[in-house]
């Protein structure tokens, strides 16, 4: 029984892409015919065949004592981005090759084109495609699709294989425990379409979009989990009124099936009822879940403002997308001014954020959320960044009880303040910087016997000055500190020096680094840290380049320390080849 409900389930998800496939051939061949016609008249003025952008081939060496290895002993890789020009109509291409592709991994070797002309744009192979953040958000395919842009029309199309199916075994090779290839993850052959429709302009328009996907259920991986479904909608707009108020909004509803084996529901008598069971059946683990977010900016030439809210429901999926964080909702202003000729700037954001939606938890926990923003240069000389931000985090009983003792109240500030200076001559450029910087996390519970306790104090100042005439630059930096924490504080002092030089025709660069810091726990000594590092390129000849990159890292810790001593050595070497 079990096998014939797949068999079916197959079938269906057979015959319900059968047209798809056909509608996107049938868009392909219509555009790709079209587009030579379209700039006849002005072929004689292209050249005919150009290859443009470059391609890259790396290879690494690694090796450590002391610790588990962070990185494999090689590493290979080819990578590039060439773009193919054929009268006018340009063909991108992404390659990625490397020694990292496993069985049991998702396909990291890959090879997409994205040809377009003018409105129409279509992709081929492994790419990526955004129609909505709450249907197709980026998710790499395995596929084909279109994107058609004729006047006012937004059109898109895709079909693909949106994950690779890995089955539930031992790793193929030892590997260092720290590896997170080491252990494969199981998932299943998983497949799927998306489509938007649309109308308007960048600054207006009205966007439909939708994706559905499905995992493979004849192909088994695992008994721990269970092949799933997925049909997401999606609506946005854009409208700008009067020239400064703009309201945009992205909303979303998914169905997500988390077990294609358990049990269909019969859906009620209603209006297109048995087109909305084909498409959807609805089943015992079948959920449904709403997004949105909704903004009105207004902006100026002086000043702006803008109003936001934010609505995820808890556990909201979609195949086409990565990660959201979900269950959450958001009112915040955002204010921002521009003054003074653009020499002072001032921007900042304030909020509420709560979760427990739905009412399923046994706290609701909210959030103030704020932060501001501030860029002053008053001259040529001196300029100075501040930012500043406070996160308050509250949680609550959903029903107040006798004691208080689970309220949680927090608060998390950070503070940063950036004063630089610039002196440019032509014979020299000096540069001086400093950062201070202040992060607080603070408890403010009452009754509870653990208290998260966490400061945090840093001061950096760097000086660089660079000889333009001969290539010459040399770098210093002075680095401090400071972490309190409940379990003890720790500090860490010292400082780096670099020196870099060029050759006159650019050809050749050199670049060094040493840095040594002395560590501290409860205010004692704690060893020490140094960073070497050394880097060496060349351009060959005008479209060639290698780069050579080594680095030393040596922590040093006392015998019985918290950590242990260790020695890393990386070399990586690159060579660069750039069309015309």
């Amino acid at each position: 029984m079990k096998n014939t409900l797949f068999f079916l389930t197959k079938m269906r998800y057979d015959s319900r892409h059968l047209w798809k496939q056909m509608l996107i051939l049938m868009i392909l061949s219509i555009s790709i015919g079209k587009l030579p016609a379209q700039d006849l008249a002005k072929i004689h003025t292209e050249k005919p065949i150009r290859l443009t952008g470059g391609l890259r081939l790396q290879t690494q060496l690694y090796q450590v004592s002391g610790i588990d290895p962070r990185q494999q002993p090689f590493y290979g890789a080819l990578s590039g981005s060439p773009t193919l020009h054929l009268y006018g109509i340009q063909i991108p291409f992404f390659v990625l090759l490397s020694n990292q592709e496993r069985r049991f991994q998702q396909p990291f070797n890959q090879l997409g084109i994205t040809p377009f002309y003018k409105w129409a744009k279509a992709y081929l192979g492994y790419n990526q495609m955004r129609f909505s953040p709450y249907t197709l958000a980026g998710r790499r395919f395995l596929g084909a699709g279109v994107e058609l842009n004729p006047g006012k029309f937004r059109l898109g199309f895709v079909q693909g294989r949106f994950q690779r199916a890995i089955a539930e075994s031992a790793p193929t090779q030892p590997v260092g425990p720290s590896f997170l290839s080491a252990i494969p993850i199981p998932a299943y052959d998983r497949k799927g379409y998306a489509a938007k429709l649309g109308f308007g302009s960048v600054h207006n328009y009205f966007d439909l979009s939708m994706l559905y996907a499905q995992d493979d259920p004849l192909i088994p991986v695992s008994d721990s989990i269970k092949a799933q479904e997925n049909l997401a909608l999606g609506m946005g707009f854009q409208f700008r009124f009067f020239s400064f108020l703009t309201w945009k909004t992205e909303a979303g509803l998914s169905a997500f099936t988390r077990n294609l084996e358990s049990e269909l529901i019969p859906l009620p008598e209603f209006p297109f009822s048995d087109q909305v069971e084909n498409l959807f059946p609805a089943r015992f683990s079948t959920q449904i879940r709403t997004a949105i977010e909704s903004s009105l900016a207004m902006e100026s030439k002086y000043m702006g403002l803008k109003l936001q809210y934010k609505r995820i429901d808890k556990d909201y999926r979609s195949m086409g997308a990565f990660y959201f964080l979900t269950d959450i909702e958001e009112w915040s202003l955002a204010p921002n001014l521009n003054l003074a000729k653009n020499r002072l700037r001032v921007n900042g954001t304030i909020g509420i954020q709560q979760d427990n939606l739905n009412k399923s938890k046994a706290q609701t926990t909210r959030r103030l959320i704020g932060s501001g923003q501030l860029s002053w240069q008053p001259s040529a000389v001196f300029g100075m960044n501040v930012q500043y931000a406070n996160y308050g985090l509250s949680q609550n009983p959903v029903a107040r009880s006798i004691s208080d003792t689970t309220r949680l109240e927090q608060v998390n500030q950070n503070l940063t303040i950036i004063p630089h200076w610039s002196f440019v001559k032509p014979h020299k450029v000096q540069t001086i910087s400093l950062v201070l910087g202040y992060h607080a996390l603070s408890d403010q519970s009452t009754g509870i016997t653990y208290t998260a306790e966490l400061t945090s104090l840093f001061a950096t100042a760097n000086y660089h000055i660079h000889f333009p005439q001969n290539g010459w630059g040399i770098q210093l930096g002075l680095n401090e500190q400071r972490v309190q924490l409940s379990q003890g504080s720790t500090e860490s002092r010292g400082g780096n020096v670099g020196f870099s030089k060029s050759s006159a025709n650019g050809k050749l660069a050199l670049n060094s680094q040493y840095a040594y810091y002395l560590n501290r726990f409860e205010q004692s000594a704690n060893g020490s840290t140094q960073n070497i590092r050394l880097g060496f390129s060349w351009k060959l000849a005008k479209n060639h380049s290698v780069q050579l990159q080594l680095r030393q890292l040596i922590h040093q810790a006392p015998q019985g320390g918290a950590s242990p001593s260790f020695n890393e050595s990386q070399g990586t070497f690159s060579y660069q080849f750039q069309f015309n």
